[in-house]
């Protein structure tokens, strides 16, 4: 896996970036500066965390206004195992 992609944050300027996503199965995912010219896309901070959680699949986050993806941008992202849902129970 390893795709380099802009993220946007509409609430926190600092988190908006270029980062380059990279990782295999065995060494799990680094995430490091990624370099604009080297961009596949944009993503919002908000569809980037529906994607990790499984909130969202990769088709429904490209549908939002302002995310542009590649083919390849979406493959990679496609390899993505989503964190396994977290349930609250809050009887104290």
């Amino acid at each position: 896996m390893g795709v380099c992609f802009q993220v946007t944050d509409p609430i926190i300027e600092e988190n908006n970036r270029y980062l380059l996503l990279t990782g295999t199965e065995f060494s799990g995912v680094m995430l490091m500066e990624g370099k604009p010219e080297n961009s596949e896309g944009t993503i919002t901070i908000a569809a980037l965390a529906s994607i990790i959680f499984g909130a969202e699949t990769i088709d429904e986050a490209c549908q939002e206004k302002d995310v542009q993806m590649s083919e390849r941008m979406k493959e990679e992202l496609g390899k993505i195992i989503p964190l396994s849902k977290i349930y609250l129970n809050e009887v104290v």
